[in-house]
């Protein structure tokens, strides 16, 4: 075989195999993969084309059709050979995060592209002139000084990668730099010895060498793409939004939070829930594609994704919101089962709404703890302006400074006893006093306090002034049998839990039956072996426990109620259902259910006397159905001095 003919052959077995990894792999989604493929497929095709006109020239019998056949290679060789390194450059520029400088610089863009389009120009003369090369009577190539015009195209440009690479080296990594300076040396010294031994055979076979050193430096699909749901990863996005800040560009990024997962994936499975994933995750990809946003979504786990929008196809962005908004509330369907999402969606612009990196990243993480709990899509730039984003986005120093200060401060909400027609308890509700918001909800600082670990001092401290308060001559002379307090989850896994009760009951000669936990359903599935022998433990000391917004829980409701509950309190949702009569029945029937299980049953949220007279009269067994009704209906909760003359004057 031809020496050069081999080589050939290998470059094509070398690219060939590249094309169908990718394939393979899937890393053709996505700009710089695109890019990539193209140089691969201009490779592939500048090679084949090199091949079929060397077996022309070895192989076949001269005659006039062979010699038109090899002009017709040798023009296609030339021609696809002319895009493969500005392609393979371009992709550099982008797997290095500066291909957005390269858009955005029209007079770079005019140059190259005039040193990429100029040779092909100048090969279309060769058809009528001959001046570059032409094939004798005996299948041979003739080439001509002024072919090397093309080769010297090539040249310059490598030379203008190379100086653009080295001009933005702060905004590259280290490893990307060298690789990318690297490629750029290698070429532009094969390219000069091409030049001055006018020798071109070899070239494809270093371009197959450096394009399989581009795809296992750069093309890492493990950290790049996500293979579960091919979207680019949250490493690929963490890269990328660096990269977009550093160069103070005024992109766009729409988060998308599916906050419900957990409860879906309990609902439908694990299996299906990635099907579901999958789905987003395609349509996601069709709507960027449709919308002609040259990009894929990004996923960063735990049901987020991340749809960057540059800053040229920022008018898009109104059509794109829309299109999530109508298609997130609908329902979805996975293997027969039905299911709503509750997405948190929000834009950000780089630069004027976030320009730090860290607090970016933290925002994706924790955004939508902040955000209004809507199925809308919510510009941060407007919410920023809002009392409740400021006041959530300083959470943090809010709670070490309330901590610090002892802000907190207990409300109380009057709970009516039916059986005694008068004032039995209240509900003891927390409440935070700013120096600078003033009252603040807890659903604004409780699920951060949750989550950082602060809930457990908080509720220590409520402990002490809920009992201090029963122990207090106000509260004896107000004739209340009991206090509720809630108890978070992670209070009760605590093994210093019982201790720090008792202690408080011994210090301020409180008996336990004055004291009344409420847990949620939820507690089921948080360690409920810790949680039960907690909660056994105090009943045993002798304070009662009440289920607090029964019917809105996911977990398993025999085994909550396995648990020592002497009150069922129903959520504020089965009031509100009072108005249709098929809903109403449910109603009915689940205080019918809870008698016969021996739970005292209290109503919550009842605002108007029509309800209270319904629940007021419902009998079970010719005795009062609801033990207990609490709501506005009575009372807004009362600062304790405002509580004490509420129930005073009752």
């Amino acid at each position: 075989m031809n020496n050069y003919l081999f080589f050939d052959f290998s470059a094509f077995t070398i690219i060939g195999t590249m094309v169908f990894a990718v394939f393979f792999r899937k890393t053709y989604k996505g700009t710089t993969n695109l890019i990539f493929l193209g140089s691969l497929v201009c490779s592939l095709l500048t090679v084949a084309c090199r091949i079929m006109s060397m077996i022309f020239e070895n192989y076949i019998e001269p005659s006039e059709s062979s010699r038109q056949i090899m002009y017709i290679f040798m023009y296609a060789t030339f021609f696809f050979l002319n895009f493969v390194i500005p392609l393979m450059f371009i992709y550099m520029y982008s797997a290095i995060d500066i291909l957005q400088i390269y858009r955005k610089n029209y007079l770079l863009r005019i140059i190259m592209e005039i040193l990429t389009f100029f040779p092909v120009v100048y090969l279309i003369t060769n058809i009528f002139t001959d001046k570059l090369f032409y094939i004798d009577e005996n299948l041979n190539y003739v080439y001509y000084s002024a072919v090397l015009l093309l080769p010297a195209f090539t040249l310059i440009i490598l030379i203008m990668s190379m100086f653009i690479i080295i001009y933005y080296k702060k905004i590259i990594s280290k490893s990307g730099f060298k690789i990318a300076v690297s490629i750029c040396f290698v070429n532009i010294v094969f390219s000069i010895s091409n030049f001055f031994l006018k020798n071109l055979e070899l070239q494809m076979f270093l371009i197959a060498i450096t394009s399989f050193f581009i795809s296992s430096t750069t093309q890492r699909p493990e950290i790049e793409i996500d293979s579960r749901l091919n979207c680019a990863s949250f490493f690929y996005f963490k890269n990328r939004a660096r990269k977009n800040l550093l160069l103070k560009k005024n992109d766009y990024y729409i988060f998308i939070k599916i906050t419900n997962y957990k409860n879906i994936n309990l609902y439908i499975g694990h299996n299906n829930y990635e099907n579901f994933l999958r789905i987003l995750a395609d349509w996601f990809s069709s709507m960027c594609k449709k919308k002609q946003l040259h990009t894929i979504p990004y996923y960063l786990d735990n049901s987020l994704f991340v749809i960057h929008v540059d800053e040229l196809y920022k008018s898009k962005i109104q059509s794109v919101t829309n299109e999530l908004e109508n298609i997130l509330k609908e329902s979805f369907s996975i293997d027969n089962y039905e299911f709503f999402v509750d997405p948190r969606m929000c834009v950000v612009e780089s630069q004027t709404d976030i320009a730090d990196y860290d607090y970016l990243l933290y925002f994706a993480k924790n955004y939508h703890h902040i955000m209004p709990k809507t199925k809308k899509v919510i510009y941060l730039k407007e919410f920023k302006q809002s009392a409740d984003f400021k006041i959530k986005n300083e959470i943090d120093n809010i709670l070490k400074n309330a901590l610090n200060k002892d802000s907190f401060e207990i409300f109380y909400h009057p709970i009516f006893g039916v059986r005694e027609n008068r004032y039995v308890a209240a509900e003891a509700l927390l409440r935070l006093k700013d120096e600078s918001f003033g009252y603040i909800s807890p659903s604004s600082f409780i699920p951060f306090a949750e989550r950082n670990g602060q809930i457990s001092d908080i509720g220590y401290i409520v402990l002490e002034k809920v009992i201090q308060f029963v122990a207090s001559e106000a509260f004896k002379n107000l004739n209340l049998d009991y206090v509720e307090i809630n108890i978070s989850a992670s209070q009760c896994i605590e093994s210093r839990l019982l201790e720090s009760v008792s202690t408080l009951l011994n210090k301020y000669n409180v008996l336990p039956q004055q004291i009344r936990f409420e847990i949620t359903e939820g507690f089921a599935d948080f360690n409920p072996q810790v949680v039960e022998k907690n909660i056994s433990a105090l009943h045993n000391m002798g304070i009662l426990f009440a289920l607090d917004d029964y019917g809105i829980g996911y977990s398993n409701i025999k085994k909550v109620l396995s648990l020592p509950i002497e009150v069922v309190k129903l959520d504020k949702t089965f009031v509100d259902e009072l108005e249709n009569q098929k809903l109403k029945i449910l109603v009915n029937d689940t205080i019918e259910m809870l008698n016969n299980l021996n739970k005292k049953v209290l109503v919550e949220g009842v605002e108007n006397k029509s309800t209270f007279d319904y629940f007021y009269e419902l009998k079970h067994k010719n005795a009062p159905a609801c033990e207990y009704i609490q709501g506005y209906y009575f009372s807004t909760p009362l600062p304790q001095s405002d509580f004490v003359e509420f129930i005073s004057k009752a």
